[in-house]
């Protein structure tokens, strides 16, 4: 497969500010960094893509060993002997890029609105599912359907309709379609004024609708996550990416003639011998993890 320059699909602008600190390197690395047979994995939802690619040095990188007529190769490419190869894995988790474009999580605002509104985004939950779990999380009593009537019906001057002779379920459908036709707000507007925004714990009530939506029904002798800390950790964009360093002595014609399997010379006097000493996988995590 022909070889492109890496530059094409990477930018050093682009990079986790992790990695700032070896930016100006890689400018001079990527000028001389090219890339083959590549393949991209990317989810359903464009959350998560990944990359495996085997990254190509222009030109063999290679020591040698005065007078010894062999050299210390540095990924030596069995199909190129002018070659080094890489073979590298990228993934990356895109977070609230994946749904807000030239999104700075810097200026992000932790109040239980800015929560509310990306939650939105990212779980996409029609009224009527959003009204079920507002009606689950907020209300009490043997009947929760008329205790929703009535809050709204409270806070907002409604008239959205209750009929004892009618099933929960025949009531629920009555009072979003009310809400849908006539009041003209959104499920979520209609739970996130209703028992949140004038509330006396905005923060409290605002964990319990992410619990309830991020986890369903909450067992109480269960432990959850905190639902604020999900909600920030999943937004952050993450990346990891390993590649794969290798090392090997070539010889020299004169030291070792390459054969071919059947126990013949190899005729052809650019094929040389190359003797793979060993690898090591480099891994780089944005949250910290450098090492092999």
């Amino acid at each position: 497969m022909a070889n492109t320059p890496l530059s094409n699909i990477i930018s050093i602008d682009n990079l986790p500010e992790q990695l700032s600190f070896i930016s100006d390197g890689l400018n001079t690395v990527f000028d001389n960094l090219y890339y083959s047979d590549l393949e991209v994995f990317e989810d359903l939802r464009g959350q998560n893509i990944s990359y495996a690619l085997n990254l190509v040095a222009n030109h063999k990188l290679a020591l040698s060993l005065p007078g010894a007529g062999m050299s210390l190769v540095l990924n030596p490419d069995y199909s190129n002997a002018n070659a080094s190869t890489f073979p590298l894995n990228v993934s990356i988790h895109k977070g609230l890029l994946a749904y807000i474009k030239d999104f700075d999580l810097s200026s992000f605002n932790n109040a239980a609105q800015s929560f509310i509104d990306i939650t939105k985004k990212i779980i996409p939950l029609n009224d009527a599912e959003i009204i079920a779990i507002g009606i689950s999380t907020f209300t009490s009593g043997t009947n929760k359907v008329q205790q929703f009537s009535i809050d709204i019906n409270s806070k907002f001057n409604f008239f959205a309709p209750y009929n004892s002779t009618l099933s929960d379920g025949e009531n629920f459908s009555n009072i979003v379609s009310y809400i849908k036709n006539t009041a003209y707000k959104s499920g979520w507007e209609i739970i996130f004024e209703t028992y949140i925004l004038f509330s006396s714990d905005i923060l409290e009530n605002s964990k319990k609708l992410l619990s309830h939506i991020l986890y369903g029904e909450i067992n109480p002798s269960q432990t959850y996550p905190d639902p604020l800390d999900f909600v920030v950790d999943f937004l952050k964009p993450k990346l990891s990416a390993s590649i794969v360093l290798s090392a090997g002595i070539e010889f020299s014609r004169n030291i070792l003639i390459p054969v071919k399997a059947n126990g013949d010379i190899e005729p052809y006097t650019n094929i040389i011998t190359t003797i793979l000493l060993g690898e090591a996988e480099l891994y780089f995590y944005t949250e910290g993890k450098f090492g092999f």
